[in-house]
C-alpha cells in the first residue's frame, strides 16, 4: 500500500494538523465513516513506521480493527482528533466474547504513545482497558471506563512494564485485583491521574502493587472500593514512592481504607489522607517492614494508621491532622481553599480561572520544604503544597505579600487586580481598576494608595491594605416637624423626597417661608445639611441654600409654629429662635 500523507479529499481538511506535526514523520488519518487513509486503527497502526503519527478523527469505533489494538512494538503516535469525549473506543467486550481496548507485548517504549481516547466495555483475564507486558509506553490524557478484568487490572494491566501512565481519567473499572490500576514486576510512573470508583473482588480498588517499585505522584484516587483490603492502594512485597497525592473516600470492608501495604516498603510525602473508611485502620494499614510518612496531612493523625508487628514506622516530621479544605470535594473538586488565589476548573465557562476563598488550607505551604516547588505558581511562600496539585501549575497560592482591598463611601463598585489574586511576590507591581456600580462614582484611593488616579499602581514590598472610596451623589430633602413640604429649585419635591444628582452638581433649594398645616401656621426656622446647621448669609436670602453634590447629603429645612411675639418680655429665646428672629423678620435682641 503507498504511503501518502493525505487523500486528495481530505486535504483540505487536515491541512493545519498536518502543518503542526511537520518533520514527525509521515501523518495518517483514520475515519470509519468519511475520507482518510484508513477506516480501522490497526489498518493504520499495521501501516506505519517508528516515528509517524496516526491522527483518529471524531467518531464510535467499535469491532474488528477497533479493538484488540496491538501497536506490535512500533514507536507510533496514535491520538484523537479532538479529544477524548469525541473519540470513543467500545471494545463491546463481554465473558462470552473477551476483547481488550489497546495491547502493548512487543517492547514498546516511550515513544509508543496513546493518547486522547475514551477506552471502555474492555473484557479481558488481565488488563481489560489497556495491556502492558514487557513493554513501556506513553498512555497519557486518556479516559478509561467501564472495563472489566476477571483476574487483574480492570483499566490498565502492567507486567514486568514501565509504562508512563499520565493526567488520565481511569474510573469504573472492575477486576478481582487492581480496579484501576495493576502492577506485577514493574515499576510504571503514575501521576497526574484522576483513579476513581474503581471495584474489585479482592485487593486494591484504586490500585495494586505486587513486586513493584511505581513512582506514584499528584494524583486522585478517590471512592475506590474493595471487597477486602486497600481501597485507594494495595502494596504487596513492593516499594512504591507516594508523592503529593491526595486519596480520600475509599472503601473497604477489611483493612486499609486508603492504603493496604504487607511485606513492603511504603514511603508517603506530602500526601492528603483523609475520609476513608475500613473495618480497621481507615488511613492506613502497615504490615513491614518499613512505613514512612512525612509531611503529609493525615485525618485521625498517628491513630488512624496501623502499624504490625516487624514494621518499622517513621512518623513525621511534618505530618499535621486538619480538615484540609477542600473546594468542593462532594463533588470531586480537591484543590485547595486560598485567600490567595485557588485554581477552579469550572471558571470562566468552564475555560478554568484563579477564584479566591475565605479561609486558607493548612496544607498550602505545609510540604516536605526538601521538595521541589518551582511549578506552583506565584506566590507560592517557596514551599511545595501537600496533595494532588503541589508542584503543579494548579497549585493553590499562599501570601507571599497580601494585597487587602476593601471599598467604602455611600457608593458601590468593585476593584480590579492585575495580576489577579490576592497574593504577591514581593517586587510585583499591581494595577488597581475601581468599577463604580451605576449610579455610584469612584472618588479616591485611601490606606495604603493615595490620591483619585484611576487605574492606579502599588509596589509589593510588604502587606498593603487599600480602600477604594465610592461616593453616591444622592440628595435626601426632609423637613420637619412637619411633612410634605414643597420645595422649588434644581431638584424639586414635595418632602420627604430624594434625588439622584450629577457628581459635582451644585443643587440650588428654596424652602417656603410658612406652611399651614391643620389650621396651624408653621415659619421658616433654617436649613441644616448633614445635621450641620447653615448659619446667615448676606448672599441668598434666609431660606435659600445650596449643596455641591460629592458624597450623598441629606438637607433639612427646620420649621416653628411660633412668632417673636409668643416670647416673654426678655426676649429670652434660644440660638436658632435668635437666627430666625434676625433673619425672618430683621429683629434684633440679645439673649
Amino acid at each position: 500500500m503507498g504511503r501518502t500523507i493525505l487523500s486528495a479529499t481530505s486535504i483540505m481538511c487536515g491541512l493545519v494538523a498536518f502543518c503542526g506535526l511537520a518533520g514527525a514523520g509521515e501523518v495518517w488519518y483514520v475515519d470509519d465513516d468519511a475520507p482518510a487513509n484508513f477506516t480501522t486503527i490497526q489498518a493504520a497502526i499495521d501501516a506505519a513506521s517508528d516515528g509517524d503519527t496516526i491522527i483518529v478523527r471524531d467518531g464510535y469505533y467499535t469491532g474488528p480493527g477497533n479493538r484488540d489494538i496491538d501497536f506490535k512494538g512500533k514507536a507510533v503516535h496514535l491520538k484523537s482528533e479532538n479529544g477524548p469525549e469525541n473519540c470513543i473506543i467500545d471494545a463491546q467486550g463481554s465473558e462470552g466474547e473477551r476483547h481488550p481496548g489497546f495491547i502493548f507485548q512487543s517492547g514498546e517504549v516511550e515513544d509508543s504513545i496513546l493518547e486522547g481516547f475514551t477506552v471502555k466495555h474492555g473484557y479481558a483475564y488481565s488488563g481489560g482497558g489497556v495491556y502492558c507486558k514487557n513493554s513501556s509506553p506513553t498512555i497519557t490524557k486518556n479516559t478509561i471506563i467501564d472495563n472489566t478484568a476477571t483476574n487483574e487490572g480492570g483499566g490498565i494491566y502492567c507486567y514486568e512494564s514501565s509504562p508512563t501512565i499520565t493526567s488520565n481519567i481511569i474510573a469504573n473499572n472492575k477486576a478481582r485485583q487492581g480496579g484501576g490500576i495493576h502492577c506485577k514486576n514493574s515499576s510504571p510512573t503514575i501521576t497526574k491521574n484522576t483513579i476513581a470508583a474503581n471495584t474489585t473482588s479482592g485487593d486494591g480498588g484504586g490500585i495494586y502493587c505486587y513486586s513493584s517499585s511505581p513512582t506514584i505522584t499528584n494524583n486522585t484516587i478517590t471512592d475506590n472500593t474493595t471487597s477486602n483490603c486497600g481501597g485507594g492502594m494495595f502494596c504487596l512485597v513492593s516499594s512504591p514512592t507516594m508523592t503529593n497525592n491526595t486519596i480520600i473516600g475509599n472503601r473497604v470492608t477489611g483493612a486499609g481504607g486508603g492504603i493496604f501495604s504487607y511485606g513492603s516498603s511504603l514511603a508517603i510525602t506530602n500526601n492528603i489522607l483523609t475520609g476513608n473508611v475500613g473495618s480497621s485502620a481507615p488511613q492506613i494499614s502497615a504490615h513491614g517492614p518499613v512505613l514512612t510518612v512525612i509531611y503529609s496531612n493525615v485525618a485521625g493523625g498517628r491513630w488512624a494508621a496501623y502499624v504490625g508487628e516487624g514494621c518499622t514506622l517513621t512518623w513525621g516530621p511534618g505530618n499535621i491532622d486538619a480538615d484540609p479544605l477542600f473546594a468542593d470535594a462532594d463533588n470531586g473538586d480537591y484543590h485547595l481553599k486560598s485567600e490567595y488565589g485557588r485554581w477552579d476548573p469550572k471558571a470562566n465557562g468552564g475555560n478554568g480561572g484563579w477564584v479566591v476563598d475565605s479561609v486558607t488550607s493548612p496544607c498550602i505551604d505545609a510540604g516536605d520544604p526538601a521538595s521541589g516547588y518551582s511549578n506552583e505558581p506565584q506566590p507560592n511562600g517557596g514551599r511545595v503544597n501537600m496533595g494532588a496539585y503541589g508542584n503543579t501549575g494548579e497549585a493553590s497560592k499562599s501570601a507571599g505579600y497580601s494585597l487587602v482591598v476593601t471599598t467604602s463611601g455611600s457608593g458601590t463598585g468593585t476593584v480590579q487586580l492585575s495580576p489577579p489574586g490576592g497574593g504577591y511576590e514581593s517586587g510585583t507591581t499591581v494595577t488597581l481598576t475601581a468599577v463604580a456600580s451605576p449610579g455610584s462614582f469612584f472618588d479616591h484611593w485611601e490606606g495604603d494608595l493615595s490620591g483619585s488616579a484611576n487605574p492606579a499602581t502599588i509596589l509589593m514590598d510588604g502587606h498593603k491594605n487599600v480602600i477604594a472610596y465610592f461616593i453616591y451623589p444622592q440628595l435626601t430633602v426632609l423637613s420637619a416637624p412637619i411633612v410634605d413640604v414643597a420645595i422649588t429649585g434644581t431638584r424639586a419635591g414635595s418632602t420627604p423626597y430624594t434625588a439622584d444628582c450629577d457628581l459635582h452638581e451644585v443643587v440650588a433649594l428654596t424652602a417656603p417661608e410658612s406652611v399651614s398645616v391643620g389650621g396651624k401656621t408653621y415659619y421658616f426656622e433654617m436649613w441644616f445639611v448633614d445635621n450641620v446647621s447653615v448659619l446667615p448669609s448676606d448672599e441668598r436670602p434666609f431660606n435659600e441654600v445650596e449643596v455641591t453634590m460629592g458624597d450623598g447629603h441629606t438637607v433639612l429645612a427646620q420649621y416653628d409654629w411660633r412668632l417673636p411675639g409668643d416670647y416673654d418680655g426678655n426676649c429670652k429665646i434660644n440660638v436658632l429662635d435668635l437666627i430666625y428672629v434676625r433673619n425672618r423678620l430683621g429683629t434684633t435682641c440679645s439673649e
